[in-house]
């Protein structure tokens, strides 16, 4: 029976590690497409929806396209989607009128609340909430989140 060096036991468990992570994104990516289908919504409306976490404070119309990765045209297009279908409102910033930020309506909240379920259901349901803990834990070390990043890393 062959032996293998540290680096050999290494490189097979990085292989493993990847391999998993590669199933966890399959079943994540399940997930979404299960999410938009139920809720009747697009990547891109589903990601904004994502954003606007109804325990931080509004965001800006820019901050919102920065998060995304969008142009803020293609934001304002999405936002404009979204409130027409009664999820979001735009508001004036309480610090400058004339910026806008994107807030949840009741119905916003509701949806972005079944959007999380139904994401996270899946992938993670197995997870007890120690389990869950331990890997937000050991990811955040292997991708840490950018200098000055407030938010989570958009998983949609």
């Amino acid at each position: 029976m062959q032996q293998k060096s540290a680096s050999g036991l290494d490189d097979e468990l990085a292989y493993r590690l990847i391999d998993r992570l590669f199933g966890l994104t399959a079943a994540l990516q399940a997930s979404i497409a299960d999410a938009v289908r139920a809720l009747e919504l697009n990547e891109a409306q589903a990601n904004l929806l994502w954003q606007l976490d109804p325990d931080r404070e509004p965001p800006l119309m820019r901050e919102l396209a920065g998060r995304l990765y969008n142009d803020p045209s293609t934001v304002t297009t999405l936002v404009d989607r979204l409130e027409r279908r009664g999820l979001v409102e735009r508001r004036s910033a309480e610090h400058d009128r004339r910026a806008r930020v994107v807030h949840l309506t009741a119905e916003g909240a509701r949806v972005r609340s079944r959007l999380v379920e139904i994401v996270t259901g899946a992938p993670l349901g197995p997870l007890t909430t120690e389990d869950r803990q331990e890997l937000l834990r050991l990811l955040s070390k292997a991708v840490p989140q950018p200098k000055g990043a407030t938010r989570r890393p958009e998983p949609i």
